[in-house]
C-alpha cells in the first residue's frame, strides 16, 4: 500500500490535500489507484476477520465526529485516535496468523510521518505489558537476509 498527498489539488479546502492510495495484492502485484483516503482499504488476512471489519465500518460512519475532535491542537489527531481503536480491536481479538503490531503513515502535503503501536500496558497490580514491534527489514538486502 503507497499513499500520497496531491502537491496541487486539495478536497474543496484550501491547503487539505487530496490523497491517493495505490494498493498493490498478491499474486499480480497491480496497483489499484483510490482517489481519497477516506475509503476501506486492506492488504492482508486481516480484511476477512469480521470484527475487524465491523470495527472499521463503525469507525469510517461520517455521522459521527467523535474522532475528528482528535484534530483540534493536533495534527493528524483523527488518525491518531483511529490508528488507537484499531489497535485496540486487534490486540483484544487476536486472531491465528495475524500480527497484532501496525505500521502507521500519517500523510499531508509536504509531510510524512511512519509509526508503529507500540504500546505499554499498566495493569491494576502495578504489573506492566510492553507491546513492541519486532525489528522490520529497512530494505531489500535485509529483507533477503
Amino acid at each position: 500500500m503507497l499513499v500520497g498527498a496531491s502537491l496541487n489539488e486539495d478536497i474543496g479546502i484550501p491547503g487539505f490535500a487530496r490523497i491517493y492510495v495505490a494498493v498493490m495484492k498478491d499474486p499480480t502485484f497491480e496497483p489499484r489507484i483510490i482517489k481519497g483516503g477516506n475509503k476501506l482499504l486492506s492488504i492482508g488476512s486481516g480484511s476477512g476477520v469480521e470484527i475487524y471489519k465491523k470495527e472499521i465500518e463503525d469507525l469510517s460512519d461520517t455521522s459521527d465526529i467523535s474522532l475528528m475532535k482528535g484534530e483540534v491542537g493536533m495534527p493528524s489527531g483523527y488518525g491518531f485516535m483511529l490508528s488507537h481503536c484499531i489497535s485496540d480491536v486487534i490486540m483484544k481479538n487476536p486472531q491465528e496468523g495475524i500480527s497484532k503490531h501496525l505500521h502507521i503513515a500519517f500523510v499531508r502535503r509536504g509531510q510524512y510521518s511512519l509509526q508503529n503501536n507500540d504500546v505499554t500496558i499498566h495493569c491494576p497490580k502495578g504489573e506492566k505489558i510492553e507491546v513492541k514491534m519486532p525489528p522490520v527489514a529497512r530494505g531489500s538486502s535485509e529483507f533477503l537476509d
